[in-house]
This record gives structure tokens, sequence and C-alpha cells, in this order.
């Protein structure tokens, strides 16, 4: 019984034991083990990785609208830069671009079946690896081949057919052209609306609706405060005829001259000056000699024949007071046609400003038509601007995206790497030689050691003689 306990198990001594024992094949082990793995060294494939930085900053493609969309009544929609990265991530990792980077590099590949060009597609997506380290704008592309200059161009063409599909899903194709025919059109319409304007304008007789109204309403305000001013007038002219009615028998004879003559300034107050002169000049001569002297009786000569040329010429009262009263009534029938007329004027201006009102509703659609017409050509140049800039971008392959460093040429294989394969030889060794060990020490034959003999042999309570 403790003969099977002892052979089931394992002790450091039993285990050194058998190293000791089978030293030579474990030897052997390792030895071919550690042979197998310099032999895998030179001998399996050796595979090359080229690398590439591509640098995403924030251009026209992140912040800009497409031409085709209106700037008015717009929704700001804010992309994040995690969002914008990963959408270049999942472009690198799409089917299309390994598709055109194969058919490019393997022109052949257009003859085989779907099945042998999907495979071919598929080999080159392993190859392929796309990765951004976090919270970076940088995205890193690397490809792995058996041949460093094949990985490198393969990863150069793989950044030529990015760049020229992030330029494509980029481009507004047709906006300039869309725009142009969109201007021309406007061009066409704008010319109709405002020979449209201009036919009513002149229908109506009007050069601008606001102006010829505020003109109109101005001269029938004037007008109106003329007609007041008349009646006015008139109202006193009639108060003043009534007076002077009543008042002219009453009013001196030189004075009621002047009512018809206005001022003295005529030939009778001429006369009528010279006669008072003549009088005081004789009162003065009058005055130093007697009225027997020739000179007194000159001037009194003169006096006289004054005094009846200006007796002559005197009209006779009743003459007079008709005139002044004939003045009058002139004058209010002067006022009283002036009334007229101006009330005429009145009429004329409020027939026009019916006349505007009617018209209104139909200029003030035109001219608003006009405008607005006018503001979409306005948007619409403002967005052909925008369009050919986009296609000049486009045109010469500006984008957001910059080549950080081109596809690399490195000549060093990445694997096997002879450390990595050497430690894991060197474990994989000393298990196996272990495992060797053990399983042979398990296998041989069982040989009982010598004082086991002696306690299994002797009998109970025996002395052994030396």
């Amino acid at each position: 019984m403790s003969h099977q306990s002892l052979d089931q198990s394992w002790s450091i001594e039993r285990l050194l034991r058998a190293f000791w024992r089978f030293r030579g094949r474990a030897l052997l082990v390792c030895v071919a083990v550690m042979l197998a793995a310099i032999a895998a060294i030179f001998l399996l494939p050796k595979e090359y990785d080229s690398e590439a930085k591509i640098f995403v900053r924030v251009g026209r493609e992140n912040v800009a609208l497409d031409p085709t969309i209106t700037k008015q009544e717009v929704i700001g929609l804010t992309t994040t830069r995690d969002i914008e990265i990963n959408s270049i991530l999942e472009h690198l990792r799409s089917r299309a671009i390994a598709e055109r980077v194969a058919l490019s590099l393997q022109p052949e590949l257009s003859e085989l079946s779907p099945l042998d060009r999907d495979q071919a597609i598929r080999k080159l997506e392993k190859r392929v690896f796309i990765e951004t380290p976090k919270a970076s704008a940088v995205v890193v592309l690397h490809c792995e081949s058996l041949d460093p200059l094949e990985a490198q161009q393969t990863l150069a063409k793989y950044i030529e057919v990015f760049l020229s599909e992030h330029m494509r899903v980029n481009h507004s194709k047709g906006s300039r052209n869309f725009f142009t025919e969109q201007i021309e059109q406007l061009s066409q319409q704008i010319e109709e609306a405002r020979a449209k304007l201009r036919d009513a304008k002149t229908k109506a007789g009007m050069a601008s609706l606001e102006g010829q109204r505020t003109s109109v309403e101005l001269q029938i305000s004037n007008s109106e405060a003329s007609i007041a001013r008349i009646k006015a007038s008139i109202s006193a002219n009639d108060a003043k005829v009534a007076a002077l009615a009543t008042a002219l028998d009453r009013i001196p004879e030189p004075l009621l001259g002047q009512l018809v003559a206005g001022t003295p300034n005529d030939g009778m107050a001429m006369m009528r000056h010279s006669l008072f002169d003549l009088q005081s000049k004789e009162k003065e001569i009058l005055s130093k000699v007697s009225q027997g002297h020739p000179s007194a009786m000159a001037i009194r000569e003169q006096v006289s024949g004054v005094e009846q040329a200006l007796h002559k010429s005197t009209a006779d009262r009743s003459e007079v007071e008709n005139a002044v009263m004939m003045r009058e009534t002139a004058d209010a029938k002067g006022l009283s046609a002036e009334l007229k007329t101006v009330e005429g004027q009145l009429a004329a201006l409020q027939d026009r400003l019916k006349i505007l009102n009617d018209n209104e509703g139909g200029i003030s659609t035109l001219d608003s038509e006009l405008k607005r017409k006018e503001a979409r050509y306005q948007i619409y140049v403002e967005h052909l601007e925008e369009a050919r800039m986009e296609e000049a971008l486009h045109a010469d392959q500006i984008t957001n995206v910059n080549l950080l460093q081109p596809a690399t040429f490195v000549a060093t294989p990445i694997r096997p790497k002879k450390s990595v394969v050497l430690v894991l030889a060197l474990a994989t060794a000393m298990l196996c030689s272990a495992g060797v060990v053990l399983l042979a020490d398990s296998t041989a034959p069982k040989s009982v050691p010598a004082y086991e003999v002696v306690r299994v042999g002797r009998p109970m309570g025996t002395q052994v003689a030396h």
C-alpha cells in the first residue's frame, strides 16, 4: 500500500532523480526545439510594414454648408471632431477604397471571377490596418507585405485613392451649373417684372407710388389751405364793402381820392403838391411885400391857375364813391374766381389721389414681386460664387485632410521577431524536456531501493547483523 502511494506521488527528490536519470533525453529535446526555432527564424517568410499618417484639420468640409442649401431659416448643426474622425475612419475602411486600390495595383483582377476578386480584396483588407490615437486628429495607417517596396506602394496607393474619394464625396457636383441656370432664368423674370411695373406706372401717370402720393397729398393740403385763406379774404372783403357803403359819405374828399388811387403818387397828387408849394411861396412873399406888389400878384395868378386846373381834373364825389365801390367789388369777384380755380384744382387732386388708391394694389404687388426676385437673384449670385470657389478648391485638390507622413519604406522585417521567437522556443524547450522526463520516468521499470528491501524482508522484532 505504501509502495503504490509512493509511485503515484511526485516529490522534489524524485523529480531531481528523474531529471538526472534522463538528462540525455531532456537535453536532446531542448536542443531540437531550439534548433527548430532557429531554423524557423531563417526559413519563415519575412513580413515588412509601411506606415503613413494623415492629419485631419478643421476645413470647409466641416464648417461650411453645401451651396445648394439656402442660407435663410437653416438650423445650425454642430459636428464634433470625434464624429468627423470616425467618419474618415469608416471611409478609409470601406470596401470601395480597398476595391479601387486592388484593381489599380492588379488590373488583372477585373478579368477574374467575382469570388476570386472578392478573395483578393479581402486579403488586401487584412493587410491594411487603420487606427487613430486617443484625443488626436491624426490617423495612422499600416500595410504589411512580404516585400517592403510592395507594402510602401500599396499604402501610397491606398492614401491616394482615399484623398480622391474624400474630395469626391465632399464636392457638390453640378451646383455651379444649377446656379448659372437659375441666375439666367431670374434675370429674364426680373426684366419682365420691371417692364410690367414700368407699364403700370406709365398708365397711372406716376414715377414712384410713394413719391406721387406724397406730392398729391402735399398739393391737396396746400389747396385746402388756399381755399381757407381765400374764403377768409372774401369774408373780409364783404365786410369792407358793407362798411364802405355806410361810411363813404363821411370820408373827406382828399382821403376819398386816395381810396381810389391807393397812394397820392399819381398826377392829381403832383398837382396838389405843386399847389401846396405855390401857396407856401405866396405866404412867404406876402410876408415881405404887399398884395399889390408884382411878385405877389404873379404868384397869386399861378396859384389860381393851379387851383382851376385841379378843380377841373377832380372828379365828382359820386363818381369817386362809385369807383371805390367798383374797386372793392372787383376785388371780391377776383377772390371768388380764385376760389373756384383752387376748388377745381382740389377736385382734380382728389381724383388723382383716388386713381393712386385704385392703382396702389396692382403697383404694390408688382413692386413686391420685383423686390423678391431681386433678393433671390442676389442670393443665387452669392451661392454661385461659393460654388465657383468650391470647384476651384476641388480642382486644386485642397481639402482638410493633409498627408502628415507619406508611406515609409522600412527594410527591417517586423516578423518573425528573433528575440520573441527565441524566448518562446526556450520556454517551449523547457516544457517539452520536462514532459519527456516525466513521461520517461513514468513508463520506465520500477526498482525498489535497498533500504525498502531490508524493511520488507526483515522479521518483526529481529536485529539486522552488521
